[in-house]
């Protein structure tokens, strides 16, 4: 299972209330900053397919202005023989952070 957290930022003076309208996802928790239109999100979805609508649906939210993957991880319970299992142990993959570090890098 994939555990993600994104940092989400909010048009300014709407933070509270996409908090609030963010804890009805599953799996999701929570934490609005106490300062500033910033909210940290962290999730645990079934696959990578759920994780990416998840981060979709966040993106299209009404009051929010841009969200930030911070963190993906795999849980280590993932069954052998699952996807999933193989991105953990690296699977000749890059995670999608290095990508966009790689990809920045390489910017004139």
């Amino acid at each position: 299972m994939p555990v993600s957290s994104y940092v989400v930022f909010t048009d300014p003076g709407v933070r509270e209330a996409v908090a609030r309208s963010l804890m009805d996802f599953p799996a999701c928790d929570v934490v609005p900053a106490e300062a500033g239109d910033v909210i940290l999100l962290v999730a645990e979805t079934d696959d990578l397919a759920a994780e990416a609508d998840l981060r979709d649906r966040v993106e299209a939210f009404p009051g929010v202005r841009s969200v930030v993957f911070a963190f993906g991880d795999v849980d280590p319970d993932t069954p052998e023989g699952d996807p999933l299992r193989a991105a953990r142990r690296g699977g000749g993959r890059r995670s999608r952070a290095a990508s966009v570090v790689a990809d920045e890098q390489s910017l004139p």
